[in-house]
């Protein structure tokens, strides 16, 4: 596991000496934990996405979703090379909202509860 993590942050993270004060230390954790949630939701979203895009005939919104979630998980791994963690976690809490809030928006629901909430 620990092999898997030191390829992924070689590739995620910029090239830095090692920490020496605490400040240092606690932004290198913290760009760790960055790069490790945009591991995680990438292979999370990879066998996904083939659906979202392609087969998904009852959303005609989905290719667009799917297709702002795949910018904001690129824009997070390149903000995170470059070494802005922050605006790479923001890019990481963006594809979570847009993943839960987009469907939500996009497709209000059948007409059944429609009538129910009128």
């Amino acid at each position: 596991m620990k092999a898997i993590l030191r390829w992924w942050y070689a590739i995620a993270l910029p090239r830095r000496s090692q920490p020496t004060t605490p400040q240092e230390r606690e932004r290198k954790r913290y760009a760790h934990l960055t790069a490790g949630f945009l591991l995680l939701l990438s292979f999370l979203f990879i066998p996904i996405s083939p659906i979202m895009f392609f087969f998904s005939p009852a959303s005609h919104s989905s290719p667009q979703i799917a297709l702002g979630m795949l910018i904001l998980l690129l824009l997070s791994w390149l903000c995170g090379r470059l070494g802005y963690q922050r605006l790479s976690a923001s890019c990481i809490i963006a594809y979570s909202f847009l993943s839960i809030t987009g469907p939500l928006v996009t497709n209000p629901g059948k007409r059944a509860t429609r009538r129910r909430f009128q």
